[in-house]
């Protein structure tokens, strides 16, 4: 049954937590709506009692194109975020509620300040900490699970929301559009669909991660966990963080090209670039929207 509520509605959504004794009759709760995910409602809920994220996955995506997912995925949030605490301890929110009837997640906000990693390395703040610490907690999912698939089977070996929100928008979208490479791609989607040797978060890429005042990394949208291929979120997570790089080093060229049409210096050597990286071999990717 689809959902009547709105969580974007702040009135309504007041009115459905008080209904269900979700907050205190005389509490005042703040709603604000957080922008940047295409794939989910997704609001704040502050008072000086609690302070929330409440999400409610769409049926279709807000994209130019039709994108469809089932909103019930919020509920393999639910489930991954009731698993994190064992798989990779202190490194997500902590589940607060479900609720089944309207598909909403609720987990505690990630306390201010903090910074989305991707914008911070689009901003040239790399850190090897962060880095490292990306690393360990890709590491402790998947060794950690692979210890459990059996425990973990019956809620993750189902593939459903990673196959209409991962492999359809992307491999199978593209397969339609370039038919050379439809063997190759297909070929992909048969491997990610029979593999199942650890717990995979299924988009784990910098624009999932918050950073932390005390540089603590949080790994959030768990709404495509399923049991797959380790791989995936090793290459998934070098694809985003290498065109991050790119478009960093491009954003170094431009600047560097405008600088020297108005003083005449040079900007073929690599001073203005990245350690490593020549401005002549600088390079932006262009990204999905949703990336």
């Amino acid at each position: 049954m689809a959902p009547w509520l709105d969580i974007e509605r702040p009135d309504d959504l007041v009115a459905w937590l008080r209904a269900r004794r979700l907050v205190d009759p005389d509490e005042n709760p703040i709603v604000s709506v957080l922008a940047g995910g295409v794939s989910s409602r997704t609001v704040r809920v502050s008072s000086d009692r609690r302070d929330w994220v409440l999400k409610q996955p769409l049926a279709k995506l807000r994209v130019p194109t039709d994108w469809f997912g089932d909103p019930s995925r919020a509920h393999r949030e639910a489930n991954a975020l009731r698993w994190m605490p064992v798989l990779a301890p202190g490194a997500t929110p902590i589940l607060v509620f479900e609720d089944r009837a309207e598909h909403i997640v609720s987990m505690t906000a990630v306390p201010e300040p903090h910074e989305n990693w991707k914008d911070m390395l689009l901003g040239g703040n790399v850190q090897h900490a962060h880095v490292e610490g990306f690393a360990e907690i890709l590491a402790s999912i998947h060794l950690r699970s692979g210890e459990r698939l059996d425990e973990l089977e019956p809620e993750f070996g189902d593939k459903r929301h990673f196959r209409s929100l991962r492999l359809e928008p992307y491999y199978q979208y593209t397969a339609r559009q370039l038919p050379a490479a439809a063997a190759f791609l297909d070929q992909l989607c048969l491997e990610a669909d029979s593999i199942m040797e650890t717990l995979v978060h299924g988009d784990f890429s910098p624009k999932n991660v918050l950073v932390r005042a005390d540089r603590q990394l949080i790994l959030v949208d768990h709404e495509v966990s399923h049991l797959g291929d380790p791989l995936r979120s090793t290459w998934a997570s070098r694809s985003h963080t290498s065109s991050r790089r790119h478009t960093i080093c491009h954003s170094h060229a431009s600047a560097s090209s405008r600088l020297s049409g108005s003083t005449g210096a040079s900007t073929t050597g690599d001073r203005d670039s990245p350690p490593g990286v020549p401005v002549s071999k600088s390079a932006r990717f262009d990204r999905p929207s949703a990336a």
